[in-house]
C-alpha cells in the first residue's frame, strides 16, 4: 500500500487515476504485469514539459478576467484557439523564465513555474498554455535580449503604438525582428468589436476611464492572430 501511494504522488494529477487502475488490475495477476504496465504508462505520461528553446512563445487561453474575455470576444475567428495572452520564454542553462507584458505588473520577468501557476487551468488542473517556436530560430535569442530592455515599462492600456508602454503581443511584435531588422510578425488594423459589431462593456469602461476613443482600426497585434502566423509552429500544449 505504501508503494502505491508513493508512485502516484510523483505523477502529474491527470495521470493518477489511470495509474491506479493499472496497479489494481496488476494486483490480481502478477507483479511483473504491474512493473511492465506501469513502465509503459510512465513513458507516455511522465514527460509533461517540452524541451524548451530560448525565445519560444507561450500562448495562453483566456479565462477568468473581464479583459481576457473581451480580448477573446474581439479576436475570435473561425476555429479560434481562444488565446488572449502571449509571453516569451527565456532559457538560461536548465532554468526557464518568462518575460511578459501584463496588466498586473507591466513588463516583468518571472519563473516559468510562477507563470504556469498564474495561468488559467482546465478541469484536470492543466495550464491552458501552448508552446510555439520560430521555424527559423536564429533571431530568437536576440529577441529575448530585446524584450529584456523593456522590463519595468508599464502596460499599454491604450493599445497604441510608440508610447513606451506595451501590451502582451506588442512586446513580442517589437522584440522579434529578422536579421534585416524587419518585424517577424504582422501588424493589422485592430478591432475591439464582438462578432455582432458591438463593443464589450469592458472596452467602453476602459477607454472612458482613459478619456480617449476606442482605437478601432489602429495597427496592432493580438495573440490569436499571432499564433496563426507562418513564422511559428506549435510544439507542445499542456492541456
Amino acid at each position: 500500500m505504501y508503494y502505491r501511494i508513493f508512485v502516484v504522488y510523483l505523477l502529474p494529477t491527470e495521470c493518477n487515476e489511470a495509474l491506479i487502475t493499472i496497479i489494481n488490475i496488476g494486483m490480481e495477476k502478477q507483479l511483473s504485469i504491474i512493473f511492465f504496465a506501469t513502465a509503459a504508462f510512465l513513458a507516455g505520461c511522465g514527460n509533461r514539459n517540452p524541451e524548451f528553446n530560448n525565445g519560444d512563445l507561450l500562448f495562453e487561453v483566456g479565462q477568468g478576467s473581464r479583459m481576457a474575455d473581451a480580448i477573446v470576444d474581439a479576436t475570435a475567428r473561425h476555429e479560434a484557439s481562444g488565446f488572449s495572452h502571449v509571453a516569451i520564454l527565456e532559457r538560461i542553462g536548465n532554468e526557464n523564465f518568462v518575460i511578459e507584458a501584463t496588466s498586473k505588473g507591466g513588463v516583468r520577468r518571472i519563473t516559468l513555474d510562477e507563470y504556469l501557476h498564474e495561468a488559467g487551468h482546465d478541469d484536470k488542473g492543466r495550464p491552458l498554455v501552448a508552446v510555439y517556436r520560430l521555424r527559423d530560430g536564429s533571431p530568437a535569442a536576440a529577441a529575448v535580449e530585446r524584450a529584456k530592455l523593456h522590463l519595468g515599462r508599464p502596460y499599454d492600456f491604450a493599445f497604441l503604438p510608440d508610447n513606451d508602454a506595451y501590451y502582451c503581443s506588442e512586446l513580442v511584435y517589437e522584440s522579434y525582428l529578422d536579421d534585416n531588422g524587419e518585424h517577424i510578425f504582422t501588424a493589422r488594423p485592430m478591432t475591439f468589436k464582438r462578432r455582432d459589431g458591438s463593443y464589450a462593456p469592458f472596452w467602453i469602461e476602459l477607454f472612458d476611464s482613459l478619456r480617449m476613443e476606442i482605437p478601432e482600426g489602429v495597427a496592432g497585434t493580438n495573440p490569436e492572430d499571432m499564433s496563426k502566423e507562418s513564422a511559428i509552429e506549435e510544439i507542445h500544449r499542456y492541456f
